[in-house]
């Protein structure tokens, strides 16, 4: 699993999805441009619906842009985002950044999987990681803090 950035956080990237992507449905209220502020930082978050089972996800930090499709799949009543990088040469990725999210009061919240958590645990399909997620679904170890998004304001 390798590792990435979101606001300084470290992601976990796996080789397996939460959900089933051919289940998946898009909820439009995650549709539209969003954004973080994090001291001096500011985050840049825009949803697009691709095909009402797929999301298009531009995030920009720190200057850097990165794109990527996304659907969400479910444990329990919990909504994970499952993201595939779109790279400038076309090549497809096989990991996915997983995260948890979530709207609450018309914001928006992230909560990264925490790469430490599964430093020693055997992820080796799609049912161990859904069922290791399952077990550990509100245990704070698994998450990095929080990222909250509030819709950006027209320009």
């Amino acid at each position: 699993m390798r590792r990435a950035t979101l606001l300084t956080s470290t992601l976990l990237l796996a080789l397996f999805v939460v959900g089933a992507e051919e289940q998946a449905k898009v909820d439009r209220n995650y549709v539209g441009d969003w954004e973080a502020k994090d001291g001096d930082k500011t985050m840049s978050l825009i949803i697009r619906n691709l095909d009402d089972k797929n999301y298009y996800v531009e995030l920009t930090e720190d200057n850097k842009t990165s794109r990527y499709t996304a659907f969400i799949g479910a444990v329990k009543d919990a909504q994970f985002a499952n993201l595939r990088e779109l790279t400038d040469d076309g090549t497809i990725q096989d990991e996915r950044l997983i995260m948890r999210v979530g709207l609450k009061d018309g914001k928006l919240e992230l909560r990264n999987l925490k790469d430490e958590f599964f430093k020693d645990q055997t992820v080796d399909s799609q049912a161990q990681l859904t069922s290791l997620i399952e077990k550990n679904l509100e245990n704070k170890d698994l998450y990095e803090e929080s990222v909250v998004l509030t819709r950006a304001v027209s320009k």
